[in-house]
C-alpha cells in the first residue's frame, strides 16, 4: 500500500479527527488512525469506543488498502515538517511504514486495519441542520451540562426534533437552558442526548 499526500493538508485533517482519541485508552488500537483508500480517497478515522471522526481527503494513490497508524507518531513527525509532498508505504506483513520526505526517511510500527473497533451503524433517517444554528445551540446550552457521572443523562446536551423546530437543552440540576433553532425543515420527530465531549468536538 503507497500513496502521497500534502503533509500540511493531512496534518489538517488529523488534527480534525484526534480530537477521538483518549489519552488512556480502553484497547491499545483506539491510539490509532485507520487509514483507508479507495480510488485516491483517503477516509481517516479515530475512535475513543463512544465518539469516533471520520474525514476524508483526496490523495495520490495507485492501489486500495487500509492501515492503523499510531496517532501520537504520525502526529509529532508530520508537525516537524515543513509543508511537502511525503510518500507513505505500508507493508502489513512486516507491520512497519516508511514516510519518505525531501528531508529524509521516517519508519514507524503500524497495526493491522482489522484490529480497529468497528463504528457503529445507523439506518434511521437523518437530519440535516445548518452548521451556524447547530453553533449557536452548542455554545447556548453546554455551559449547563454536568461532569457528574452519576447522572449521565445530564453530561450531555439533550436534542429535541420537532418538524420545523430543533431544540438544544441542558441542565446540571441547577441551571436549566433552553435554545431554540427555528427555521429547520425535517420530517422526523424525537429526542436524543449527545454527550458534552462529542458537542466540545463539533
Amino acid at each position: 500500500m503507497e500513496f502521497k499526500v500534502s503533509s500540511g493538508e493531512l496534518l489538517k485533517h488529523l488534527n480534525v479527527v484526534a480530537g477521538a482519541i483518549h489519552t488512556n485508552p480502553v484497547l491499545a488500537i483506539t491510539e490509532d488512525f485507520l487509514v483507508d483508500i479507495r480510488k485516491n480517497n483517503m477516509t481517516i478515522t479515530a475512535t475513543n469506543l463512544e465518539t469516533s471522526i471520520s474525514t476524508r481527503m483526496q490523495v495520490e494513490s495507485k492501489a486500495n488498502g487500509s492501515v492503523a497508524i499510531p496517532a501520537k507518531i504520525l502526529l509529532e513527525t508530520l508537525k516537524a515538517l515543513p509543508n511537502q509532498v511525503v510518500t507513505f508505504e505500508a507493508d502489513l506483513d512486516q507491520r512497519s511504514l516508511v514516510l519518505t520526505t525531501e528531508t529524509g526517511m521516517y519508519k514507524m510500527a503500524v497495526d493491522p486495519p482489522d484490529d480497529f473497533p468497528a463504528l457503529p451503524t445507523s439506518n434511521d433517517a437523518e437530519i440535516e441542520i445548518p452548521v451556524e444554528r447547530l453553533l449557536s445551540g452548542i455554545n447556548y446550552t453546554i455551559f449547563a451540562t454536568t461532569s457528574d457521572e452519576m447522572r449521565p443523562a445530564m453530561t450531555g446536551i439533550n436534542v429535541v426534533v420537532d418538524f420545523n423546530k430543533i431544540s438544544f437543552v441542558a441542565s446540571d440540576g441547577h441551571k436549566l437552558v433552553r435554545y431554540h433553532a427555528l427555521g429547520t425543515s425535517t420530517e422526523q420527530t424525537g429526542s436524543f442526548v449527545i454527550p458534552k465531549k462529542a458537542m466540545s468536538l463539533l
